[in-house]
């Protein structure tokens, strides 16, 4: 996973550009993340830190590293059976769809769609897709709110 600036078009799709992503995720937060109704907090402490921590290799935000090995065999899998339609129901920055179409390399990329219920992880997905020119499709809301 490389730091690098590349454009899109780069040969690797899945590239963690956290050191380039970190500070675009705290503008994203200052900016998007609102206040939870229920709790009375907001998320913007976690979206605006997340990049950060994991910049720095500390905390418990080492996803890609932990858990990447799962999740690609079980993407692969997924790939080599249809291309279909994918759905990200919660994201806290652009890891997990990043993970979803280097999975699908050669194969038909699916039909990506993220839910999720702040704007700030999407509009991150939205910078890290535009890297790549990819489409994903984003959905600001709560999934348990859609009936489409």
């Amino acid at each position: 996973m490389g730091e690098s600036g590349d454009p899109a078009g780069s040969s690797a799709l899945f590239d963690d550009p956290v050191a380039l992503a970190a500070p675009v995720a705290h503008r994203l937060a200052a900016a998007h993340c609102g206040i939870d109704p229920a709790s009375g907090h907001s998320c913007a402490w976690y979206h605006g830190s997340r990049l950060y921590i994991r910049a720095l290799g500390t905390g418990q935000c080492d996803m890609p590293d932990t858990h990447r090995a799962f999740f690609e065999r079980a993407f692969r899998g997924l790939a080599g059976a249809r291309a279909g339609d994918l759905l990200v129901s919660g994201s806290a920055d652009y890891v997990m769809p990043a993970l979803i179409l280097n999975a699908y390399g050669g194969a038909p990329m699916p039909r990506l769609t993220v839910v999720d219920v702040c704007a700030t992880p999407l509009h991150l997905i939205g910078w890290y897709a535009e890297r790549h020119a990819v489409t994903i499709a984003m959905r600001h809301a709560n999934i348990l709110d859609l009936s489409d």
